[in-house]
């Protein structure tokens, strides 16, 4: 049995004894046996089964596809990360990975929609990962193991909550003209506060949309850490200071109104300008930074 055929058994094997198992529907573990014998015998017969009612089939019947074709199954892969079906989704996100990473284009076109539309938040990150050009984990004092004495806030600033510069990103290619740069021209961006954005003349947008401000941070003082914490921002937010990033908040839909630290020790400017960028997405309601920031101190 040859590599696809061992990929497309290990797709449909589960869930037929399952059904055999726990009495499923004999009709369905029928059709999965066909399927299986009529792609082992010719294996481009999965074109045929790529709109089947049984999604364990729709599933396989597109790894295969995409086996066969590659490039040229983008326009199955299209539809499928549209399917009802998470795991068909999956499939779909796993085999566009794959184009993507031989530097097919369009490949990671999708996956940059999958990531904007995807409710799944796992497959969101599955597919945003892929594509996202900027990598950092979120290490904050209170979790480094090794730190094990009591953490005081020895100074707060709150950041302004008005004076901010927006910009919607339909296009979701903010990222690559340089949004998050200190020296981007913010000429056509828009005045806008703290608040959800379809409160201050966006609504009914949802989407991704890029926000910048300039603070004034104190005087050096002595301190082990200097954290940023939002809020709340509805839903997902990337974070750049001073031009570099700092990490994300994207748990999906249910980030909108969860409080999150970043780190800022080595970015911060001691007494400076400083200029602070966050990219947003929302999928739903109202949108945007709606509480304030602040930028704490900890010793």
């Amino acid at each position: 049995m040859n590599t696809i055929h061992c990929k497309m058994a290990g797709l449909l094997t589960l869930a037929t004894v399952c059904g055999i198992a726990f009495g499923g529907n004999s009709d369905i573990v029928s059709m999965r046996r066909e399927f299986r014998k009529a792609v082992a015998a010719d294996p481009a017969k999965s074109a045929e089964y790529l709109k089947s009612t049984d999604p364990e089939i729709r599933r396989s019947a597109i790894w295969q596809y995409y086996q066969l074709k590659q490039e040229k199954s983008l326009d199955v892969l299209a539809k499928a990360i549209s399917d009802a079906d998470p795991m068909v989704r999956k499939t779909a996100a796993e085999a566009l990975i794959g184009l993507y990473s031989k530097k097919n284009a369009a490949a990671g076109k999708l996956l940059e929609k999958m990531a904007s539309t995807e409710k799944n938040p796992d497959l969101r990150q599955l597919a945003s990962a892929s594509v996202w050009p900027f990598q950092r984990e979120i290490r904050l004092l209170r979790d480094n193991p090794s730190w094990d004495y009591s953490i005081a806030t020895v100074k707060s600033v709150q950041l302004p909550t008005t004076g901010w510069k927006f910009i919607l990103d339909k296009e979701i290619d903010g990222h690559k003209k340089g949004y998050y740069k200190v020296d981007c021209d913010v000429s056509n961006w828009k005045d806008t506060k703290v608040g959800w954005w379809e409160s201050l003349g966006y609504k009914n947008y949802d989407g991704f949309a890029w926000y910048r401000i300039e603070f004034d941070a104190p005087e050096k003082i002595d301190h082990n850490a200097v954290e940023l914490h939002f809020g709340a921002v509805d839903e997902s937010a990337w974070i750049w200071l001073n031009g570099t990033y700092l990490g994300c908040h994207d748990i999906g839909l249910s980030g909108w109104n969860v409080p999150f630290d970043v780190d800022c020790t080595k970015e911060l400017k001691w007494n400076q300008k400083n200029v602070l960028i966050v990219r947003v997405q929302d999928a739903a309601d109202a949108g945007g930074i709606w509480k304030p920031i602040t930028l704490n101190v900890l010793k």
